[in-house]
């Protein structure tokens, strides 16, 4: 998770972002990650689409999950806070099962020149 933290805050300074919306982001893309890993994903993929007022950010399962590397009982509660941190940084969230996934929505003004 630590490339895709890194490449989220290269994204952001790039596109311009003030530091707290960079923040948000780095904590949703993250929080995304760890919620997909929770569910045995094994490879992950994320997408960003990038408008002059929104920039949507999906992160999606790829391939089949390993219902092996799931432990219901401990993941559930981090599960429960991850998606209610994402939900508290971001405009917009939805999950998606088929991949599993998320769509992160965040209204802000992109400076890219």
């Amino acid at each position: 998770m630590g490339v895709v933290r890194l490449a989220t805050a290269g994204i952001c300074h790039r596109l311009g972002l003030d530091h707290e919306t960079a923040e948000d982001f780095k904590l949703a893309s993250t929080e995304a990650c760890g919620h997909l890993l929770n569910m045995g994903a094994l490879d992950i993929e994320v997408n960003w689409e990038i408008h002059r007022d929104a920039i949507h950010l999906a992160v999606q399962a790829v391939g089949e999950l390993d219902p092996e590397l799931v432990n219901d009982e401990a993941d559930l509660e981090w599960k429960e806070i991850g998606l209610v941190l994402v939900d508290s940084v971001m405009d917009e969230v939805q999950e998606s099962t088929s991949p599993p996934g998320l769509r992160l929505l965040k209204r802000t003004v992109v400076h890219d020149e």
